[in-house]
């Protein structure tokens, strides 16, 4: 569908992604709770490929130079994103837990 964007995912993104569920299982959640995380998470991606700028832009309150949108999962989590409408392609990158919002892109 050419009204779509591609998601492109940073390598950030792998390793922040992967390091979370590793913390997940040592905390002991259930392979079920991690599984319904997951599929939040998706969810929320999916939704990038057809209106990425229905979420929040939030480069004012990092002072980033660029637009860059906030998708937050759940109370805790949050996964910052940038959009370059002219190869409609959506730019994701890490998965922050919210105590980690000091961040860079």
């Amino acid at each position: 569908m050419e009204n779509t964007y591609t998601l492109s995912f940073t390598a950030s993104f792998a390793d922040s992604f992967e390091e979370h569920i590793h913390q997940w299982e040592e905390f002991g959640l259930s392979e079920q709770s991690i599984q319904k995380f997951v599929g939040n998470i998706q969810s929320s991606l999916e939704l990038l490929e057809y209106n990425p700028e229905m979420f929040e832009d939030i480069a004012d309150r990092y002072a980033f130079d660029k637009p860059t949108f906030r998708i937050t999962v759940g109370n805790r989590y949050a996964i910052f994103f940038r959009i370059d409408d002219e190869k409609r392609q959506v730019l994701v990158g890490s998965l922050f837990s919210q105590n980690q919002m000091n961040v860079s892109f």
